[in-house]
């Protein structure tokens, strides 16, 4: 049977667990120093909506869940 302070520990290190897995969220995406020849020029415009996203090809602003916040065609 665990104590109070055990369980309150224990608790502790999962919540500090996970907000140090969200620290390294944001080099799931981003910008290369590569180019990407197959890619055209509006896929590497940053964006949170679909306004900025209107050169062609693309069309829509990737912005959700697991989106990369970059325009998308």
């Amino acid at each position: 049977v665990l104590k109070m302070a055990q369980k309150l520990t224990l608790v502790m290190f999962v919540v500090f667990g996970l907000l140090i897995i969200q620290t390294f969220d944001h080099v799931a995406y981003g910008r290369t120093n590569y180019p990407h020849g197959s890619r055209p020029p509006c896929t590497m415009e940053d964006c949170k909506e679909d306004g900025p996203c209107k050169s062609p090809p693309c069309k829509r602003c990737s912005s959700g869940w697991w989106g990369t916040g970059m325009c998308a065609y």
